[in-house]
């Protein structure tokens, strides 16, 4: 969980590499997109078996999850009855749908990389699943910068959208992460992801008990990436391990560190 744009997506795909890991990508666009995704004619016959296993699957497709439950502006639902129907159907859906994702794939761990805290909040009460949590965050200005960017397919962001999105959901994560049990999360900064993976990846292994195990970062396979970033349309990638400068205006930059200073005591880098 975390924000958008703050390397879920490389962090997914380096996980998938692992033997018993199957990176899914954004899995609640699994509604939106109705069980399959949109392009990638091997991604959509392989996500059509998953959705095969799921018999009450159009009516999920007709249920609003993401503005119920999920989304930013969700909380409503948090303050009223545990036991509105929406959100034992989301329980019924996510169980049916991991548990298929596991069939398919024959692997034990799905990684999931939505970035919603509240998608993460209701997973957590979900009595069926056996969930661990990243919270993935990046140096503020990068995020900015990132959230900005216009050569992507993603709408870019204003400055001010930007940092009101930034500050808004880095709080909302903060929250929810402080909620989730102790044994099954952990922090994760981008940056600490690309100087050291090996060491970010020995960690994840560790908290989710699975046999320790290398990758080729240089050789790095998509698999069957449900949606996510355009990393999806290439079958192989390589891990780019430098970073690039920021490029902002330093009085802006002053703004940025000043309006998530808050954010930058609660998620130290490691590396």
């Amino acid at each position: 969980m975390g924000v958008g744009r703050s390397g879920s997506t490389i962090l997914g795909v380096v996980l998938g590499n692992l033997k018993k890991y199957f990176f899914g990508g954004e899995m609640h666009l699994w509604i939106e997109s109705r069980g399959v995704p949109t392009e990638r004619d091997y991604a959509i016959e392989y996500w059509k078996k998953i959705a095969d296993n799921i018999p009450e699957r159009e009516d999920y497709f007709n249920t609003d999850f993401d503005k119920q439950l999920e989304f930013h502006t969700a909380l409503p639902a948090i303050f009223g009855s545990g036991k509105m129907p929406v959100i034992k159907k989301f329980h019924t859906m996510s169980q049916e749908l991991f548990t298929s994702v596991q069939k398919v794939s024959g692997c034990d761990v799905v990684v999931d990389s939505s970035h919603y805290p509240l998608r993460a909040y209701w997973l957590n009460k979900n009595p069926a699943l056996d969930m661990h949590y990243i919270y993935l965050y990046r140096n503020p200005v990068d995020a900015i910068n990132a959230l900005m960017k216009k050569d992507v397919e993603q709408t870019p962001k204003s400055f001010f959208g930007a940092n009101l999105y930034l500050f808004w959901v880095s709080l909302l994560s903060n929250i929810v992460y402080a909620g989730l049990p102790k044994s099954k999360k952990m922090k994760l900064r981008y940056e600490d992801l690309i100087k050291n993976p090996g060491g970010v990846i020995n960690n994840v292994q560790a908290k989710l008990h699975t046999n320790q195990e290398t990758i080729d970062f240089n050789n790095l396979s998509t698999g069957f990436i449900f949606r996510a970033n355009r990393i999806r349309l290439y079958k192989t990638i390589k891990l780019e391990t430098q970073l690039k400068k920021s490029q902002m205006n330093p009085f802006l930059k002053v703004i940025v560190y000043l309006l998530h200073f808050p954010f930058i005591l609660l998620n130290p880098r490691k590396y």
